[in-house]
């Protein structure tokens, strides 16, 4: 399995979102895929009690694999002073592997959850 991470680097010349692990070895086609459809969409992401809080997204690549995206969002401010900045992990895998993962994810979670 191969592992990504998705960073909003907030020094140098390029500031915003960006994959800040290397990209070798990965098809450019799942690379566009994992890039568009790894965060989640929508406004409120910058409220305090979201904090901590993680989105679990999983999607199929072109190359047959699978992609695992767990979104945390994080207690960092971007340049402007806007809340809500997220990090992304990306796990690519088959789908079989993806499907143990999530498996033994749902049953680490409290039984009243």
């Amino acid at each position: 399995m191969k592992t990504l991470t998705i960073d909003y680097l907030l020094e140098g010349r390029r500031l915003g979102y960006a994959f800040t692990t290397p990209t070798d070895g990965i098809d450019a086609d799942a690379l566009k895929t994992i890039w568009r459809r790894t965060m989640p969409r929508g406004a409120g992401w910058g409220a305090d009690a979201l904090i901590g809080a993680e989105s679990l997204k999983c999607f199929a690549l072109e190359t047959g694999e699978a992609a695992l995206c767990s979104i945390t969002v994080t207690d960092l401010r971007d340049e402007v002073g806007r809340k809500g900045i997220r990090r992304a992990v990306i796990t690519i895998g088959t789908p079989a592997q993806v499907q143990t993962i999530l498996l033994e994810r749902l049953a680490a979670l409290p039984v009243d959850i």
